[in-house]
Protein backbone atom coordinates (compact mmCIF):
# COMPACT_ATOMS: atom_id res chain seq x y z
CA UNK A 1 0.00 0.00 0.00
CA UNK A 2 1.75 3.40 -1.14
CA UNK A 3 2.17 6.24 1.56
CA UNK A 4 -0.84 8.25 0.88
CA UNK A 5 -3.09 5.83 0.93
CA UNK A 6 -2.02 4.42 3.98
CA UNK A 7 -2.50 7.93 5.63
CA UNK A 8 -6.03 9.07 4.08
CA UNK A 9 -7.06 5.61 5.21
CA UNK A 10 -5.45 6.23 8.90
CA UNK A 11 -7.12 9.96 8.97
CA UNK A 12 -10.40 9.14 7.55
CA UNK A 13 -10.32 6.10 10.42
CA UNK A 14 -9.30 8.43 12.76
CA UNK A 15 -11.71 11.16 11.88
CA UNK A 16 -14.88 8.81 12.07
CA UNK A 17 -13.67 7.37 15.34
CA UNK A 18 -13.54 11.47 16.45
CA UNK A 19 -16.86 11.86 14.86
CA UNK A 20 -18.75 8.58 16.84
CA UNK A 21 -17.56 9.54 19.94
CA UNK A 22 -18.42 13.12 19.93
CA UNK A 23 -22.32 11.57 19.05
CA UNK A 24 -21.91 9.16 21.43
CA UNK A 25 -20.80 11.88 24.21
CA UNK A 26 -23.74 13.85 23.45
CA UNK A 27 -26.52 10.84 24.04
CA UNK A 28 -24.50 10.52 27.32
CA UNK A 29 -24.53 14.34 28.41
CA UNK A 30 -28.35 13.72 27.75
CA UNK A 31 -28.17 11.04 30.49
CA UNK A 32 -27.15 13.60 33.38
CA UNK A 33 -30.88 14.35 34.47
CA UNK A 34 -31.80 10.88 33.51
CA UNK A 35 -32.18 7.59 35.79
CA UNK A 36 -30.41 5.42 33.20
CA UNK A 37 -26.76 4.44 32.39
CA UNK A 38 -25.02 4.44 29.62
CA UNK A 39 -24.68 0.72 28.86
CA UNK A 40 -28.36 0.90 29.83
CA UNK A 41 -29.08 3.85 27.06
CA UNK A 42 -27.07 1.86 24.44
CA UNK A 43 -29.33 -1.40 24.98
CA UNK A 44 -32.40 0.27 24.26
CA UNK A 45 -31.46 2.25 21.66
CA UNK A 46 -30.35 -0.89 19.80
CA UNK A 47 -33.69 -2.46 20.70
CA UNK A 48 -35.50 0.13 19.63
CA UNK A 49 -33.94 -0.53 16.13
CA UNK A 50 -33.90 -3.38 16.21
CA UNK A 51 -36.99 -4.76 18.28
CA UNK A 52 -37.39 -8.39 19.10
CA UNK A 53 -33.70 -9.02 19.65
CA UNK A 54 -32.85 -12.23 21.95
CA UNK A 55 -30.31 -11.67 24.10
CA UNK A 56 -27.87 -13.57 22.49
CA UNK A 57 -28.47 -11.00 19.67
CA UNK A 58 -27.91 -7.93 22.08
CA UNK A 59 -24.74 -9.58 23.52
CA UNK A 60 -23.40 -9.32 20.15
CA UNK A 61 -24.34 -6.19 18.88
CA UNK A 62 -22.77 -4.74 21.89
CA UNK A 63 -19.94 -6.16 22.11
CA UNK A 64 -20.79 -7.47 25.58
CA UNK A 65 -21.05 -10.77 28.02
CA UNK A 66 -24.36 -12.17 27.81
CA UNK A 67 -23.93 -12.21 31.63
CA UNK A 68 -23.41 -8.68 31.76
CA UNK A 69 -26.28 -7.56 29.08
CA UNK A 70 -28.46 -10.03 31.42
CA UNK A 71 -28.47 -8.21 34.20
CA UNK A 72 -28.29 -4.88 32.31
CA UNK A 73 -31.74 -6.30 30.46
CA UNK A 74 -32.74 -7.03 34.24
CA UNK A 75 -32.14 -3.54 35.59
CA UNK A 76 -34.22 -2.15 32.74
CA UNK A 77 -36.82 -4.28 32.90
CA UNK A 78 -37.65 -3.36 36.54
CA UNK A 79 -37.55 0.57 35.41
CA UNK A 80 -40.50 -1.07 33.08
CA UNK A 81 -38.52 -0.06 29.71
CA UNK A 82 -37.98 -3.38 28.83
CA UNK A 83 -40.26 -6.57 28.24
CA UNK A 84 -39.11 -9.83 27.30
CA UNK A 85 -41.34 -11.83 25.95
CA UNK A 86 -41.76 -15.34 24.09
CA UNK A 87 -41.16 -16.14 20.18
CA UNK A 88 -44.85 -16.73 18.92
CA UNK A 89 -43.22 -19.37 16.45
CA UNK A 90 -40.07 -20.92 18.77
CA UNK A 91 -41.82 -20.38 22.45
CA UNK A 92 -38.24 -21.37 23.67
CA UNK A 93 -37.08 -18.35 22.23
CA UNK A 94 -36.90 -15.38 24.51
CA UNK A 95 -36.95 -11.72 22.81
CA UNK A 96 -36.92 -8.07 23.88
CA UNK A 97 -39.14 -5.32 23.36
CA UNK A 98 -39.19 -1.41 24.82
CA UNK A 99 -42.71 -0.75 27.09
CA UNK A 100 -44.40 2.10 25.93
CA UNK A 101 -42.16 4.00 28.34
CA UNK A 102 -39.18 2.90 27.13
CA UNK A 103 -40.05 3.65 23.68
CA UNK A 104 -40.77 7.04 24.75
CA UNK A 105 -37.16 7.44 26.81
CA UNK A 106 -36.02 6.40 23.93
CA UNK A 107 -37.07 9.01 21.15
CA UNK A 108 -36.71 11.15 23.66
CA UNK A 109 -32.86 10.80 23.81
CA UNK A 110 -32.74 10.36 20.34
CA UNK A 111 -34.43 13.37 19.10
CA UNK A 112 -32.11 16.09 21.61
CA UNK A 113 -29.03 14.39 19.78
CA UNK A 114 -30.89 15.04 16.31
CA UNK A 115 -31.33 18.61 17.55
CA UNK A 116 -27.74 19.47 18.00
CA UNK A 117 -26.53 17.48 14.96
CA UNK A 118 -29.39 19.14 12.86
CA UNK A 119 -27.68 22.42 14.10
CA UNK A 120 -24.19 21.61 12.86
CA UNK A 121 -25.48 20.43 9.85
CA UNK A 122 -27.01 24.02 9.43
CA UNK A 123 -23.32 25.04 8.32
CA UNK A 124 -22.73 22.82 5.57
CA UNK A 125 -24.46 23.75 2.63
CA UNK A 126 -27.48 21.68 0.57
CA UNK A 127 -24.57 20.67 -1.72
CA UNK A 128 -22.11 19.19 0.29
CA UNK A 129 -24.75 17.51 2.74
CA UNK A 130 -25.83 15.72 -0.40
CA UNK A 131 -21.90 15.33 -1.10
CA UNK A 132 -21.01 13.65 2.42
CA UNK A 133 -23.99 11.06 2.09
CA UNK A 134 -22.88 10.09 -0.41
CA UNK A 135 -19.65 9.43 0.19
CA UNK A 136 -20.35 7.88 3.04
CA UNK A 137 -22.84 5.40 1.18
CA UNK A 138 -20.14 4.99 -0.95
CA UNK A 139 -17.71 3.85 1.65
CA UNK A 140 -20.19 1.70 3.83
CA UNK A 141 -21.37 -0.13 0.57
CA UNK A 142 -17.54 -0.33 -0.42
CA UNK A 143 -17.06 -2.08 2.84
CA UNK A 144 -20.18 -3.77 2.60
CA UNK A 145 -18.67 -5.63 -0.69
CA UNK A 146 -15.33 -6.13 1.08
CA UNK A 147 -16.64 -8.47 3.78
CA UNK A 148 -18.94 -10.49 1.43
CA UNK A 149 -16.08 -10.92 -1.19
CA UNK A 150 -13.90 -11.75 2.42
CA UNK A 151 -16.56 -14.19 3.31
CA UNK A 152 -16.83 -15.90 0.18
CA UNK A 153 -13.13 -16.08 -0.59
CA UNK A 154 -12.28 -16.86 2.76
Amino acid sequence: MDDKLKRTAIEIEDLIRQFARIMNKRLRDSLKDSFITTPQMFAIIRIYREEGLTIGDLCDRMLLACSTVSGLIDRLEKVELVERYRDDEDRRVVRLRLTDKGREVTEDLLAKRQEKFQRDLKMISIDRREELINNLNLLINIMKNSEIDCKHNG
